[in-house]
């Protein structure tokens, strides 16, 4: 992998690629389109060994996105999209790329998308560098200590800072 120049021209994004693209025939098939429209500079494969460590990362994921729910709920919305994104593979992959622009990167998760055949609970790309940063940081520390319980969430006015 080669390491992230700021400087560098093109757009440095995080994809997250959510068990329910792994249970289908199409993975390979995702992972050359994400090869020929990005150049992949970290790869991080998260094995959560449970349904919860999951749902764990998918509210850090969408820390501050009304749908999810807020730690008052117990972000009881998530439990949908989380029964969504989980498959038997219990595999989830976060990718720092870099693509040309950010309508390369829509396109991209538009093929992904179509085909893995789940739809948005195939793939989540962020949209900003802010967001891209933030991202990192949580799938770093998930990495590192699996957990059954957000480790960011609510936080989101107060993101930590990882160094790409």
């Amino acid at each position: 992998m080669v390491e992230p120049d700021p400087s560098a021209p093109g757009v440095l994004r995080a994809l997250v690629l959510w068990p329910a693209l792994f249970a289908g025939y199409a993975t390979h098939r995702a992972h050359l389109a994400i090869a020929a429209t990005t150049a992949i500079h970290r790869r991080l494969i998260l094995r959560p060994t449970e349904y919860a460590h999951l749902r764990s990362f998918l509210i850090d994921t969408y820390d501050g996105e009304p749908w999810i729910g807020s730690p008052t709920d117990g972000f009881r919305f998530s439990h949908d999209k989380s029964k969504a994104c989980w498959r038997e593979s219990e595999r989830l992959d976060v990718l720092l790329v870099r693509a040309g622009s950010s309508a390369d990167l829509a396109e991209l998760k538009d093929t992904v998308r179509k085909l893995a055949r789940v739809g948005k609970h195939s793939m989540h790309l962020t949209d900003t560098a802010e967001e891209t940063q933030y991202l990192w940081t949580v799938a770093n520390a998930h990495v590192t200590r699996p957990r059954a319980l957000p480790l960011f969430a609510g936080e989101h006015t107060s993101r930590p800072g990882y160094g790409l």
